[in-house]
């Protein structure tokens, strides 16, 4: 059974962890390793991955976009593209492991 709420040091776990962010770095190279994936089948494998469920039509622009606006605002320091996406993905990922809906069973 888990308690329906989030205390400070779980949230700060989720954000802070090497742990989880290790693990967003693999998940990120993972689905970034699919070559037969566009990004829009990346997402959606990540979803279906971490939530078990598609992302909806809203979820898939929003996660594009923030991926994207990541990637330009990285641009100065690193200039390495494939780098780049890389993080945005990684940087992706852990905000969908660092939301509530991963966090609690439904």
């Amino acid at each position: 059974d888990r308690a329906t709420t989030t205390v400070a040091p779980q949230a700060l776990f989720f954000m802070n962890s090497a742990l989880v962010m290790g693990s967003t770095e693999h998940l990120a190279t993972t689905l970034l390793a699919r070559i037969d994936l566009d990004d829009a089948g990346r997402l959606r494998l990540l979803y279906q991955t971490l939530y078990a469920r598609l992302p909806t039509v809203q979820e898939t622009e929003r996660a594009g976009g923030a991926i994207a606006e990541f990637e330009q605002q990285q641009h100065e320091r690193e200039p390495d593209a494939s780098k780049r996406r890389r993080q945005a993905w990684a940087w992706w990922c852990h905000v969908l492991v660092a939301a509530n809906e991963f966090v609690y069973v439904r």
